[in-house]
């Protein structure tokens, strides 16, 4: 039995990660803010899907309902992928606003790998993925922010995969 957790599940990348794991025979704990937006595949895909409500703009709160769900289903698979773009001027933006974007999507991600290697390291077993972007190695202009999470999160990427080798 199988069992995966994904954030950021509603659109994009996150929502293709889902299906293509529910395809799979995967049971899938999928995040969003509103999970009102995961209702299709709750009904979709009845007793192999559910829905977590998970914002990362708090990241106690996001911490304890990873853990929660963990507690119930020992992830197999934690896969990070919330997240979102500010384009703008770096310069003419509110610096609040770009902290804000790194803390949701570089400190807070990291919040949630951290709890979820932990649980993996202590039990032998599972897989933790990141999505970082070619942003971190190509930035792109207009999103200073958003570049400097996906840098940051890669970091972190090889500096796991350096300390969990073996």
């Amino acid at each position: 039995y199988r069992t995966a957790f994904v954030t950021g599940a509603s659109t994009g990348l996150g929502r293709a990660f889902a299906e293509m794991l529910l395809a799979e025979g995967v049971h899938v704990w999928c995040t969003s803010r509103d999970i009102t937006r995961l209702a299709d595949l709750t009904q979709a895909h009845a007793g192999a899907f559910t829905p977590v409500a998970l914002d990362l703009g708090d990241g106690a709160a996001a911490e304890r309902a990873f853990l929660a769900a963990e507690a119930a289903a020992r992830f197999d698979l934690v896969l990070n992928n919330a997240g979102y773009g500010v384009f703008w001027q770096f310069a003419e933006t509110e610096f609040a606003t770009w902290r804000e974007q790194l803390e949701v999507m570089l400190v807070n991600t990291a919040r949630l790998s951290h709890a979820a290697l932990r649980v993996m390291l202590a039990r032998r077993h599972g897989a933790l993925v990141n999505i970082s972007s070619l942003a971190a190695e190509f930035p792109l202009p207009f999103q200073s922010a958003y570049n400097m999470a996906k840098a940051g999160l890669s970091a972190l990427n090889e500096s796991l995969m350096l300390e969990t080798a073996g």
